[in-house]
């Protein structure tokens, strides 16, 4: 999951830790300032790719 601060003492929102063991056993947290938030790592090259070839790159 991506979280402003993984790094904090509590980054999981209330709601989700709740049932994280039932519903997320393996929860990991992620610094979502490295992920394009939403979309994952291969959404995220296809959006950067997006943007290269709009901003006129070879991409």
């Amino acid at each position: 999951m991506t979280v402003p601060d993984p790094a904090s003492a509590d980054p999981l929102p209330t709601t989700l830790t709740s049932v994280q063991d039932r519903a997320f056993p393996r929860l990991h947290t992620v610094d979502q300032a490295v992920w394009i938030t939403g979309v994952g790592p291969v959404g995220g090259m296809a959006v950067l790719d997006d943007i290269d070839r709009a901003l006129g790159g070879a991409g």
